[in-house]
């Protein structure tokens, strides 16, 4: 058997056709990846439901220029809105969308709105297309959504108030919502905003709100009763008020000593200031009290649902009233050609007894802040009765609790000084309700807090 003999020939293997196809699909495979992935998309942000408040969509552009976006909300009777891109929060531009949300607000145009409430419980659809444009393509990428229409707000009935506040004082109301009620509150008008007690039933939630005008009428006479539900879809009900005006607010001037100011301006700065402007005064009475002010206001803002107190309060025993609530003070420099320097109002009362005398809690309740030093009002301590309600005690000399301390009327906080800006020993004593001031000389009336607070508590709680 003859073996076979290897032939072996000259010609050479072409690679290019191969080269070609390979980059051929290459470039098929990344045209399809553009095609696939450099696409916008839409998402909607608002769990497929539809309020009065807002309709919130997320545009991704995912490397494409988007071009225009129609979109559109259609009923099952196939009536549409078309929703107005420019005018959407968020302002809309093709080069500068750049993954963002755009959030339409729908309670300021008469046609949507009467769109929505006539699809009120129903569902509707969401149309979108959006032109785009990328590498390779211009298309348009179209889709829907399912929404249903929630356009109804959270009733609020069964409204119960005495109707009238005294000036500087306490009012409340009592009311009931129905259970979709997701946040419940008051405004009076002047910039306070009050947050319901609520007590959940089988049928409806029970409300109590405690509120105050403060320093002066609420405004127009009326507050504001405000239901929410989880949607935003909001109702607001007016119920008038009258404000008492059975008291008129103090206006003082003050003449100040340049040195014993800047004695205090050293102080409370910890500075070594030698020379004193009006700047400076500005500095300490005005840019450092609304910084106190307002950090004082965010402690005492907040309400708890336990009432702690009980009785009238009674801050400073054997002492007299210095100073009132809301007194306008005005400010000048002694020897000065009387060029006001600023005003300011007192938000509390001045108790004066003897030097270094033993301050005692006003009442019961829990200290929420301890400060040794919190500028113009120096040593403070500030207790929580409960229900919103707060009181402070501030130009302390020493203090003698500290933070999450439970207090009665026994506890002794600490001694009256001359701490902060104050220049003749006493104790400032302020009573806040929910981050607002209102007037002590009420809650050293146990007839008063009856009629206002205790009262209308047993009612709201079942105890009466």
């Amino acid at each position: 058997m003859s073996a076979k003999k290897r032939v072996f020939t000259n010609r050479k293997v072409n690679y290019l056709p191969r080269a070609v196809i390979g980059i051929l699909l290459i470039i098929f495979l990344y045209v399809g990846y553009i095609f696939i992935f450099h696409k916008p998309s839409l998402n909607l942000e608002t769990k497929n439901v539809i309020s009065l408040n807002q309709l919130v969509l997320s545009i991704f552009e995912k490397n494409s220029l988007i071009k225009n976006i129609d979109i559109r909300l259609v009923s099952k009777d196939k009536n549409f809105y078309k929703l107005n891109i420019d005018t959407a929060s968020g302002n809309y531009r093709s080069t500068e969308l750049n993954d963002k949300k755009i959030k339409f607000i729908l309670d300021n145009d008469e046609e949507i709105i009467s769109f929505l409430k006539k699809n009120d419980g129903e569902k509707i659809i969401l149309k979108y297309e959006i032109s785009y444009e990328n590498l390779f393509f211009n298309r348009t990428l179209s889709d829907e959504f399912d929404l249903n229409v929630d356009v109804s707000p959270p009733k609020i009935f069964d409204i119960r108030t005495d109707g009238y506040v005294y000036l500087g004082g306490i009012g409340y109301v009592m009311f009931k919502t129905s259970k979709d009620a997701q946040n419940t509150y008051l405004e009076n008008g002047n910039g306070g905003i009050f947050k319901s007690l609520s007590i959940e039933k089988d049928n409806y939630i029970a409300h109590l709100i405690f509120f105050t005008c403060s320093n002066k009428p609420c405004n127009q006479n009326k507050i504001k009763i405000i239901s929410e539900d989880t949607l935003g879809n909001k109702l607001q009900i007016s119920k008038k008020i009258k404000t008492i005006k059975n008291k008129k607010w103090s206006n003082i001037d003050i003449f100040l000593d340049k040195e014993m100011i800047i004695n205090k301006y050293n102080e409370i700065f910890n500075s070594n200031l030698n020379e004193f402007t009006r700047e400076d005064f500005l500095k300490l009475n005005k840019e450092e009290r609304l910084i106190n002010e307002t950090y004082i206001n965010s402690v005492t803002s907040k309400i708890s649902t336990s009432k702690l107190f009980d009785g009238k309060f009674k801050p400073l025993a054997n002492s007299k009233v210095s100073s009132e609530y809301s007194e306008l003070r005005t400010y000048y420099f002694k020897n000065d050609d009387g060029l006001e320097l600023d005003r300011q109002y007192h938000w509390g009362i001045d108790l004066s007894s003897i030097k270094n005398d033993k301050v005692y809690s006003a009442n019961s309740g829990q200290v929420v802040l301890v400060e040794q030093s919190l500028g113009i009002y120096g040593g403070v301590v500030i207790i929580d009765h409960g229900i919103g309600f707060y009181t402070l005690y501030s130009h302390l000399d020493t203090i003698s609790v500290n933070k999450m301390d439970k207090v009665d009327k026994q506890t002794l906080l600490g001694t009256t000084g001359t701490s902060g800006f104050a220049f003749g020993d006493h104790l400032h004593f302020g009573v806040f309700l929910q981050g607002t001031p209102v007037d002590p000389i009420e809650f050293l009336d146990k007839k008063y807090l009856g009629i206002k607070i205790f009262d209308p508590y047993l009612k709201f709680i079942g105890k009466d």
